[in-house]
């Protein structure tokens, strides 16, 4: 499809994208505006010229007739020498006032063409049977979408999309305000420049949070875009590596397409720890055009990054209309010479992690497109309901000192805690400062899961750790592939969920015969790994060295919980349908503060306390063997939507307020609990201190009581409050976190963290302006919100152990945007298109030849254009319509349009 050309109306795009979206879901949800107005400056200045029409024209004015363009007029004329009268196409008429009567051409004596002899012709569309079939059905806009190709978007408009993997990788754009789009490439230096015509086009896309390029078709390396410091360890410069040779940096785009990374690697020659300042790419507008970074803050707020292609274009087919089941497949885009004829790729929704689900030896690999939807369970051993629900025995203070206690405690010790303060309080108001039972989901994850790989031979050296541990089984979050990448993924996680482990054996996932075995178990190993035995049977490897921990879930234990007799186990809900990123959900972990033998509170961290994971990962990919699987529009956009509105990892503690000395970022141990952060306190009724990452607002609903969800939010607005436990952001802002939510002014102990003695703190409130946030709030009544509601304020009573919030609506915003780009896998015929009249039979028939209507679009570009290409005409002798069109090798194709209709 290609749009019309001429003037564009105010707001053009947006109706445009309205109409697509009600095209697209199927269903009218309110009412798409038309056209009303124009930019001044894109109308030429005839229109201004224009007046009413006059009621009353004297003897000698002439009026201009002509046809809209979707039309052709014709009108009788005299045929040179026969004096027969014919009728002809034209591209106007004019009449003249003679005599009060309105005349045009002569045709003979005494005789004119009048406004009644001028005819208007409209002009015809040709399509297929199936663009029939859905005409017939009152549906044609679907048979129209399903050759074209849709772009979502996210509240920035772009050209292009924000992210690709693998199977849709395609070239990469640098847009700048001041200047068109430039693609990138790779130079002889290894550089990334502006593209010329001397140098091959690149195909990109992101493997985890690694960005690779491809730019040598012949070369199976994997290379790897990276900012490395000079020689002298100062500049940071931008450019591609062998992957293996490089390590891994971690990449991200955020929602306005700015590509940026928090690590910098040291130069060879001045090795350097990575550093920690945000740095962005940017594409030199001078000189050589050669892309490098610039500190985030420093570079223009409009420039953007985007694949030409991606998970972002989307194509959809029929499967049952009137159910609105359709099959979507993304679109990668082609690279001439090295990414020719990129493959569409179904969407999956599939019940494992996309990364490590298929199998690229049966013709199947996945691409996730990034979040998964996903219910956490976490199972304690030996524990009853009754004992999970039970209210801890002995009382767990936090560790906090408060300028408003006695200087001395009742045993006469200086730096009294903050009970000294609620000894003459009510229970429920001592409540507020004691530590209750929680579940702690968090998520481990490693530098770059690159660095997750084996190596053939037999490592056995070292101590046991436990037993085999059953990979299929025995991880968190399931996955269904036997591929090596998959199975060394596998038994890293469970090595990395152990402190102790140091390498871990598994035997090859190949038998004797060249078949795949399923029953794979890796052991886990301490101590030195020595030196492996060689063993082609069996694989070892190491977990990598650098890895993280971000907190995701907090909820008290004892929701909807079941017993399992079978592995002593009892297992409590932890978050029903929470949206997570797929790289989150590598390994989920959990930690477990509740009562421990020996009348001790304690965390719990160890292998016996799991989660169990239940995902829905939406996913494209090759599917060889296999029909694409439907997928209803209403589903369809809540996948787009989950996509750029999901939970989030917290901010970590080592910032103000929580200010962690030595966090146990491996567990997200007990001196982390104690400071407060993600703690539950209020027999679990509420969160004493919350810390959401960069972008995200807090959010608690229902099924989820306490996480944070990414809303592109902005930068911090502290609000500090006597109030004790209430707290309302500014219009257009939300609540991202709190700190010591019932108001008691406190600090910490010098060795865990918190707050200094001069800088105690009372109620802490962190608000972030949210794009879309609307005005629609509700007052505080529950002790959570509606979904897509977010955290507006809060307000808590100690007194009654009452936590409310006041929620406000914010606005998900999913945009579709038809492209210009053909579509892969499905074309239309070379002959469909606008067919207008070019002159009539002395039948009244019209002979009709292919044409492009600039002014109302072309839907088929691909088509045949050339109007002498294709013609369509009434053939009196079959009494049928039929069609002829000369291809390019010069052969005749006729078709004939059954029916029998007298006009086509």
């Amino acid at each position: 499809w290609t749009p019309p050309d001429g003037a564009l109306c105010i707001l053009q795009a947006q109706l445009e994208m309205c109409d697509i979206l009600v095209m697209a879901y199927g269903e009218v949800q309110g009412k798409c505006s038309r056209c009303e107005y124009y930019q001044y400056s894109d109308i030429s200045g005839d229109s201004f010229k224009k007046v009413p029409m006059p009621s009353y024209f004297p003897s000698g004015d002439q009026l201009t007739v002509t046809c809209s363009s979707d039309a052709r007029l014709f009108q009788p004329v005299v045929t040179p020498g026969s004096g027969d009268i014919a009728t002809i196409g034209v591209p106007m008429a004019r009449l003249s006032c003679v005599s009060g009567e309105w005349r045009g051409e002569a045709l003979g004596k005494n005789r004119w063409a009048t406004l009644d002899d001028l005819t208007c012709v409209p002009c015809v569309q040709v399509g297929s049977q199936d663009m029939k079939a859905q005409v017939d059905a009152g549906v044609q806009e679907v048979h129209m979408l399903s050759y074209h190709v849709m772009k979502a978007s996210y509240g920035y408009d772009s050209p292009g999309c924000k992210s690709a993997g693998m199977n849709t990788a395609s070239p990469f754009f640098f847009l700048s305000p001041s200047r068109a789009s430039q693609e990138v490439t790779v130079d002889g230096k290894q550089r990334v420049v502006a593209k010329t015509k001397d140098l091959q086009s690149t195909i990109w896309y992101f493997h985890g949070r690694s960005l690779r390029v491809q730019y040598n078709a012949s070369s199976r390396a994997f290379h790897c875009l990276a900012i490395v410091l000079d020689d002298h360890g100062v500049k940071p410069q931008v450019r591609v590596e062998q992957c293996a040779a490089l390590g891994t940096q971690r990449w991200q785009i955020d929602q306005s397409h700015r590509v940026y990374t928090d690590q910098v690697i040291g130069s060879p020659k001045i090795p350097e720890k990575p550093r920690s300042l945000r740095y962005c790419l940017v594409l030199e507008s001078s000189g050589e055009r050669v892309v490098g970074a610039k500190l985030c803050d420093s570079v223009h707020p409009a420039d953007q990054w985007y694949f030409s292609g991606g998970n972002c274009m989307w194509s959809m087919d029929p499967v049952d209309v009137d159910k609105r089941m359709f099959v979507y497949r993304t679109q990668g885009r082609a690279a001439p010479g090295l990414h020719d004829k990129p493959e569409e790729q179904p969407l999956e929704m599939l019940g494992c992690l996309p990364s490590m689900c298929g199998n690229k030896e049966e013709g199947m690999s996945y691409e996730g497109l990034g979040v998964c939807k996903a219910d956490f369970k976490v199972g304690l051993p030996g524990t009853s309901i009754e004992a999970l629900r039970a209210p801890m025995f002995n009382e767990a203070w936090l560790p906090m000192q408060s300028p408003n206690c006695p200087d001395q405690d009742s045993a006469g010790f200086a730096q009294p805690q903050i009970r000294e303060c609620f000894r003459n309080q009510s229970e429920r108001a001592k409540r507020a400062y004691q530590l209750s039972k929680a579940m702690r989901v968090h998520t481990l994850q490693a530098a770059g899961w690159d660095d997750c790989s084996s190596q053939p031979g037999d490592l056995t050296s070292g101590v046991p750790i436990g037993v085999e541990h059953d990979i299929y089984s025995g991880g968190p979050t399931p996955f269904g592939s036997a591929a090596n990448p998959v199975l060394d993924t596998a038994c890293c996680r469970l090595c990395l969920a152990s402190t102790a482990c140091s390498h871990w054996t598994r035997t090859s996932h190949r038998d004797a015969n060249g078949g795949e075995k399923r029953n794979q178990k890796c052991k886990l190993f301490s101590g030195d790994p020595g030196q492996p035995k060689k063993d082609d049977t069996m694989r070892w490897g190491e977990p990598p060295s650098q890895y993280f921990s971000g907190q995701l879930l907090t909820c008290p234990p004892g929701v909807e919980p079941q017993e399992d007799n079978a592995t002593n186990m009892t297992w409590s809900l932890c978050g029903q349908g929470v949206s997570v990123p797929e790289w989150a959900l590598q390994f989920p972990m959990v930690s477990v503060f509740h009562d421990m033998p020996g009348n001790v509170s304690q965390m719990v961290a160890d292998p016996n306390s799991v989660v169990s994971t239940r995902v829905i990962c939406p996913a494209v990919g090759h599917t060889k063997g296999r029909n694409a699987s439907a997928v209803d529009t209403q589903a369809f956009f809540s996948v787009l939507r989950e996509q750029a509105y999901y939970h989030d990892v917290g901010a970590g503690p080592t910032k103000p307020p929580f200010s962690a000395s030595e966090p146990d970022f491996m567990d997200m141990g007990l001196d982390v609990v104690r400071l407060g952060y993600w703690s539950l306190v209020g027999g679990g009724s509420l969160v004493w201190g919350l810390a959401c990452g960069p972008g995200a607002v807090a959010y608690v609903s229902a099924n989820v009581p306490v996480s944070c969800i990414w809303a592109d939010a902005g930068p911090d607005n502290v609000i500090t409050t006597a109030m004790s436990g209430s707290a309302t952001c500014r219009k257009g802002q939300a609540v991202s976190g709190w700190y010591n939510l019932p108001g008691e002014p406190v600090y910490g102990y010098t060795r865990l963290g918190g707050p200094k003695r001069n800088e105690s703190s009372g109620l802490q409130v962190t608000c972030r302006q949210v794009p879309g946030l609307t005005t629609m709030c509700s007052p505080p009544k529950d002790p959570y919100c509606p979904a897509d509601h977010v955290v507006g304020g809060i307000e808590y009573q100690s007194a009654d152990d009452s936590l409310k919030y006041i929620c406000c609506a914010v606005m998900r915003s999913v945009s579709l945007k038809m492209t210009a780009y053909a579509r892969m896998g499905k074309k239309q015929r070379p002959f469909e298109g606008y067919y207008c009249p070019a002159r009539l039979d002395n039948t009244g028939h019209g002979y009709y030849k292919r044409t492009n209507i600039r002014q109302i679009g072309e839907p088929n570009p691909n088509g045949l254009i050339n109007d002498e290409n294709a013609t369509l005409f009434w053939n009196r002798f079959t009494q049928e319509w039929t069609l002829r069109s000369n291809g390019n090798d010069g052969h005749v194709n006729a078709y004939t349009l059954k029916g029998d209709e007298l006009d086509p």
